[in-house]
């Protein structure tokens, strides 16, 4: 049994011939059996020579051989019997989990009572095993509830299943209850006899969801009518154009406001290629050629986006549209649903706006150029004072004879520089009036240094302090005399009202900070803050609190317009600490607009 010969047998330890693995499940057997706690160890594991592995039975007894102790072991080979054990119950877990994937209810009886069922019955009775079922009743008839034409736990004198089997020709009908739902189910009975055992399988058919079906059927026809009827009332009230095309091009569908905006009759267009009758011939073969492609694809480069093209209505009439074109694939062909607006009374309207805004800009701009003249005037106010003060002195010197060449240069060579200062001045100004074609790379504090070249003298000449805080400095890319047109129309607004209410101790703060995507630039001052029930409408145009100072209202609402539109940042504004903050937000990288 183990391969070995007696000589090499002897003296070997229990170790040899176990599994190493299984030497720990040994032991405790044999300890088992040395304490009477068992007869015989099962299915223990047996190492043979060659290292093969069998199952034995093994049986242990105790004797006593002069004075010793020996256990004499006996051996019974069950590795095929284990295997049939193995084999028998694979069969029949397969057998159960082909009777348990069936979705009907099926139940073995040996004439009285269940001896299997699956778990489709199970699961609608709430059981979780047979033998739990077994405990509460004998019979799936204690879940029968009365119904028309419907099965009892007794049918004229027989049992349910007796009467079923008596007539095998009729279709048996039964009801019951499942968590407060009646199901209705079609029951078949067949003998089974399989050596003289007497078994019968019943199967119940759930045939409730078909009645279901029927009547959601039912319903949902009456709601797709419905729903067609809705479609069709919402179409035909459409303020939008709405066609459909087949896959050839051609017109199949079509709402009233269609008719009405292209002109023609049904019989005119329906059925008609759509793209030669309604696209400006300049544009067909390109139309015809990208159809063609959805056509077979159902893909576009156009799908899904809002286009302004033009298109012709009866009598050759050409007017702006926006089309949005989507597709659906019917009967595995591609059609095209479009959605045209007519735009002409929109376009002027833009155009009518775009006039307005010049003229806003033009008001802006006349406005910033009397802020400049001022600015400049304040720039130039100390120098111009100091030429006119040297020229007049050498004058004096001529006349009183008093003429010292050493004297003179000096007070030439202080003219010259102030002069060299108003003509930096006017370049300053000058560079900040051209326009950025394209973005320029700089920093924060760049953009607010320049600011203040322009308009630092208007404030040292009316008392104001600036105080700098710079530690958030960063560079960003973006349009550099918008930003500056914005910020001196911000400092120029704190100095205004810092002024109209005759602050004492004026001051403007100027703060930076910044994270990944964004840069901040915060200009706050002391001067009481904007009143709350006008804070928000400081950005509207021609909106102003300085009319007695000839204020536009125009000067925030185009630093919006700056910020906003053209340089894709924000601009806010909030009272804090007594005062007017204005908070400018700006990309840290801006795109050329060119």
């Amino acid at each position: 049994m183990l391969g070995y010969a007696i000589g090499e047998i002897e003296n070997m330890n229990i170790m040899d011939i176990h599994p190493p693995k299984d030497i720990k499940y040994v032991v405790e057997q044999f300890e088992k059996q040395k304490k009477k706690e068992i007869i015989i160890a099962k299915d223990i594991p047996v190492k043979r020579k060659d290292n093969s592995v069998f199952y034995a039975d093994i049986n242990s007894s105790p004797i006593i051989l002069n004075g010793k102790k020996y256990l004499i072991e006996t051996f019974r080979d069950v590795t095929k019997k284990k295997q049939l054990q193995h084999d028998l119950e694979l069969n029949q877990n397969y057998l159960q989990a082909i009777f348990d994937i069936t979705p009907n209810i099926m139940i073995v009886y040996d004439g009285q009572k269940i001896t299997r069922a699956n778990g489709a019955m199970l699961n609608f009775t709430g059981f979780s095993s047979i033998d739990s079922f077994k405990e509460k009743h004998s019979c799936i008839c204690d879940f029968f509830v009365e119904d028309v034409n419907s099965l009892m736990p007794i049918m004229q004198g027989h049992s349910w299943l007796d009467y079923i089997l008596s007539k095998p020709t009729l279709i048996h009908e039964v009801s019951m209850m499942h968590y407060g739902k009646k199901h209705r189910f079609i029951v078949q009975a067949k003998p089974l006899n399989l050596n003289k055992i007497h078994r019968s399988v019943v199967t119940f058919t759930d045939v409730t969801e078909i009645e279901v079906i029927k009547e959601q059927l039912d319903h949902n026809n009456k709601i797709l009518l419905e729903h067609e009827e809705k479609l069709r009332a919402i179409t035909d009230s459409a303020l939008d154009a709405i066609i459909m095309l087949d896959n050839k091009g051609r017109l199949i569908f079509w709402n009233p406001k269609a008719k009405e905006m292209l002109g023609y009759d049904e019989e005119e267009l329906m059925g008609s290629d759509f793209h030669k009758i309604v696209i400006p011939k300049a544009f067909q073969e390109e139309a015809e050629k990208a159809y063609k492609k959805f056509a077979l694809s159902g893909e576009g480069n156009v799908l899904g986006q809002i286009l302004e093209l033009s298109a012709i209505k009866k009598g050759g009439i050409e007017f702006p549209i926006s089309l949005i074109l989507s597709g659906v694939q019917i009967d595995g062909e591609w059609h095209s649903i479009g959605f045209m607006r007519d735009i002409t009374e929109r376009n002027k309207l833009q155009n009518e706006l775009k006039e307005k805004d010049e003229i806003m800009l033009a008001q802006s701009r006349q406005a910033a150029m009397g802020d400049m003249i001022s600015m400049i005037a304040h720039q130039w106010r100390q120098p111009i004072t100091a030429i006119g003060m040297g020229a007049q002195n050498m004058q004096l010197d001529i006349e009183l004879g008093d003429i010292n060449p050493k004297r003179f240069d000096t007070k030439l060579t202080k003219i010259v520089e102030q002069t060299e200062f108003l003509s930096k001045t006017i370049d300053d100004f000058r560079d900040f009036l051209k326009p950025n074609k394209k973005p320029k790379n700089c920093k924060l504090s760049e953009l607010v240094e320049d600011s203040l070249t322009i308009i630092g003298k208007s404030l040292q000449n009316n008392n104001i302090t600036l105080e700098k805080s710079f530690e958030g400095d960063i560079k960003i890319t973006t349009y550099y005399s918008e930003v500056i047109q914005v910020l001196l129309n911000i400092i120029n607004n704190s100095k205004d009202i810092i002024l109209i209410k005759n602050v004492e101790d004026g001051i403007i703060w100027i703060s930076f900070s910044h994270d990944e995507k964004m840069a901040y630039i915060k200009i706050c001052d002391n001067a009481g803050g904007i009143p709350e029930n006008i804070l928000p409408r400081i950005f509207e145009p021609y909106f102003t609190t300085k009319e007695e100072k000839g204020g536009t209202g125009l000067g925030l609402y185009m630093s919006q317009m700056i910020i906003e539109k053209h340089l894709k940042g924000t601009i806010k504004a909030q009272n804090h600490n007594g005062g007017a903050c204005i908070t400018v937000s700006l990309p840290l990288k801006s795109n050329n607009r060119e």
